[in-house]
């Protein structure tokens, strides 16, 4: 028996960015941040954002980016869609909060533009039931759904 910490890594030991061991978390967050996307597109007023891949501490600037530019733009619309995402943390909650706020004018209504969120997996739905965020914001099962209610 030896303690953990006197394991010596082998040389099919996976190794993080910084070189230094990684658990099996370690190696999912790092090739979730490899593996994270989001894409943008202007579609007949509505600003599309897609996000995929998971939504985390690590990966939350890049949609906060895009979230910003969608904001600043002339689309009076707003879909995210996160049919490409599988996990949310509360990072990406936080976002979401301060993008609608942005949007309807602190909550009040009364903002330039308005949000729709879509494709969203059960796991996020959960998320979004356990912070309350869910009564909050707009959800539609697809994009098209949004995009229809949006335009409407």
């Amino acid at each position: 028996w030896q303690p953990c910490g006197s394991i010596a890594p082998t040389d099919q030991t996976q190794r993080g960015r910084d070189g230094g061991v990684m658990s099996a978390r370690d190696e999912a967050s790092d090739s979730t941040a490899q593996s994270f996307e989001v894409r943008s597109e202007a579609n007949d007023g509505v600003r599309i954002i897609a996000v995929h891949g998971e939504l985390d501490l690590s990966t939350a600037p890049e949609l906060a980016e895009s979230l910003r530019e969608a904001v600043s733009s002339s689309d009076a619309a707003l879909a995210i869609d996160f049919s490409g995402c599988g996990f949310i943390d509360s990072t990406g909650i936080a976002l979401l909060v301060s993008t609608r706020k942005q949007l309807n004018g602190d909550g009040r209504g009364e903002g330039p533009g308005r949000l729709a969120l879509c494709g969203v997996s059960r796991q996020v739905r959960r998320v979004f039931d356990i912070t309350g965020l869910e009564p909050w914001m707009t959800v539609y099962p697809s994009l098209e759904e949004a995009l229809a209610a949006l335009r409407g």
